[in-house]
């Protein structure tokens, strides 16, 4: 294993289609590192993995300047805090404000409980032209494209607002000087 993991717990879907690291140790502890969500994934992965990285104590971030991002992880309560600006795009560092997830938490899960009572199985391609939540079509596709070989791709609902995301959705852990 890389050392740029060093101090961090990873998990990995057992099939290795997505996950993330979190940094455990030092003082870049609860740094949600690497977090990446793979196509083939259904809707609500992102929004699983994210919620299982709160719970383990991942607290910041640091994600491509880019609205479907940014938005995606304001939706559980992060903030931004700081701007990075580099080469190859700029990277927003995110903070989660402990107060704004508890009062949202709710409504997260509401809303993935009623993405599994739908009729439809969810697991439409993030390129198709209606969303997977609500059904509206068209949707306009979203693409963020960075330097370090990181993309992401999705789509935000103009109608129920849900975001359909995949991709490598942080940076990751610093290089070591």
């Amino acid at each position: 294993m890389s050392n740029d993991y060093e101090g961090c717990r990873l998990f990995i879907a057992p099939d290795g289609r997505s996950g993330f690291a979190l940094q455990a140790k030092g003082n870049l502890a609860g740094f949600v590192w690497d977090f990446f969500v793979s196509h083939q994934e259904n809707e609500r992965k992102a929004y699983d993995l994210l919620s299982l990285a709160i719970e383990q104590g991942g607290n910041k971030l640091a994600t491509p300047d880019h609205p479907l991002l940014t938005n995606f992880f304001e939706r559980f309560g992060f903030q931004a805090v700081s701007m990075l600006k580099g080469n190859e795009g700029n990277a927003v560092t995110m903070i989660l404000l402990d107060d704004a997830y508890q009062k949202l938490k709710p409504r997260i899960h509401e809303f993935l409980q009623q993405m599994d009572t739908r009729n439809e199985v969810v697991t439409s391609n993030a390129l198709k032209d209606a969303c997977a939540s609500c059904g509206q079509a068209p949707q306009t596709p979203l693409a963020a494209n960075g330097g370090d070989g990181y993309r992401a791709d999705g789509y935000q609902c103009s109608r129920c607002g849900f975001i359909r995301i995949h991709g490598c959705l942080t940076l990751g852990p610093p290089k070591p000087a």
